[in-house]
């Protein structure tokens, strides 16, 4: 069966174009009065800007630098689609090239990589975008590209295939899934991005397989594990044991692992106390508190979405782009449709989106602007 990322993700309508568009508690009904009261905000107007097409994909949605200056994204061209399951063996992605592009209107895009290209991450400083390079059946290199002096370094990594890199925010390490052989056990391995060599991390008793999620400091990486036990946990490149953090209800299974991150760009709040991910057996985002181990449930339907600070989430559902007070679960509709939120930033008060594009397999990337009517 084929799976399909982004139209789970997004199913597109038409963008009714730029301009101003002022809401508040009495333009939407479904808003809750004082649901603003956390951010002093009564009246919300959204400016809208087309910033121009990114390509769409059955693979993976595009990603935004976390400085909200860069998009990379995934490029096929016309023809037969690789299979998704080539995410997880590296194989059948020769014609798959990764471009990134200004989040400009009308910038043009740069070809990082022509062909082989999976899993693009951003560094936490946004000047590096990493990503898996199919070579041949038995090893891959994992690259990683400097934006701004358009140079790419490749790192060979000796074993068949690795999944989803993520940059520490000291650009020393990477933590990725390993595959070893024609099945992924998605062992985590630390990449010492100077010499690149490898450190696999402790694979406790029943443990199926780990997920690299997000780095939560200098030294500890926040994993998703596999097994009989779902749980987020955290590993120091170089120790024996790792920390378990906290339990999700999110099925030991490859596709709900990555259905379960790729709709949220920077699973980890700005502060660094909360998780964010997708939870298949709810239908809806959920927020897990890393110290206390609760989880708050998103409203029913939220699949995508990005923090706008640390309490705040903008999130997507099958109909509208809402933003939700994490603290209390109170929400409000900003734009009716269907979106894909990349990029949100609460002190620049700013957005990144995807929507519908009038040309045929694309979206339309899209910055919002926040504004308070006085």
């Amino acid at each position: 069966m084929r799976f399909h990322l982004l139209p789970m993700l997004l199913a597109l309508p038409a963008v009714s174009g730029c301009g101003l568009l002022g809401l508040s508690e009495k333009d939407d009904p479904a808003a809750e009065p004082g649901a603003w009261k956390p951010l002093s905000l009564t009246h919300l107007h959204l400016e809208l800007e087309e910033l121009g097409p990114v390509p769409s994909n059955d693979l993976l949605p595009p990603t935004a630098s976390p400085d909200g200056n860069w998009v990379a994204y995934l490029k096929i061209p016309p023809g037969p689609r690789p299979p998704f399951t080539s995410l997880f063996t590296g194989q059948g992605l020769e014609r798959v090239a990764l471009a990134v592009r200004a989040a400009q209107p009308g910038a043009s895009e740069r070809v990082v990589c022509p062909a082989g290209a999976a899993w693009p991450a951003w560094s936490p400083d946004g000047r590096h975008v990493a990503y898996a390079v199919a070579e041949t059946e038995r090893s891959c290199h994992l690259a990683v590209h400097d934006v701004a002096a358009g140079t790419t370094r490749r790192l060979p990594v000796r074993r068949a295939w690795i999944v989803r890199p993520v940059l520490s925010p000291d650009g020393r390490t990477a933590a990725v899934g390993v595959c070893t052989g024609p099945a992924w056990d998605g062992r985590l391995h630390a990449v010492d991005l100077a010499t690149g060599d490898l450190s696999p991390a402790p694979r406790p008793a029943g443990l199926r397989w780990q997920f690299p999620v997000q780095w939560r400091d200098r030294k500890e990486a926040v994993l998703l594990q596999r097994g009989r036990d779902a749980a987020f946990c955290q590993w120091r490149p170089g120790s024996t044991a790792g920390q378990r953090l906290a339990r999700t209800s999110t099925p030991a299974e490859q596709l709900d692992a990555v259905r379960a991150f790729a709709g949220v760009n920077l699973p980890l709040s700005p502060d660094r106390g909360r998780l964010a991910h997708y939870d298949p057996n709810a239908g809806r985002l959920t927020v897990v508190d890393l110290a206390g181990g609760g989880a708050t449930p998103l409203p029913p339907g939220t699949r995508s979405g990005c923090w706008f600070g640390a309490d705040y989430f903008l999130a997507a559902t099958e109909t509208a782009l809402i933003l939700v007070y994490v603290r209390t679960g109170e929400s409000r509709r900003l734009l009716r449709g269907r979106w894909l939120p990349l990029w949100a930033d609460e002190r620049s008060r700013q957005a990144l989106a995807c929507t519908a594009s009038d040309e045929p397999g694309a979206l339309q990337l899209v910055r919002l602007r926040f504004r308070t009517a006085r």
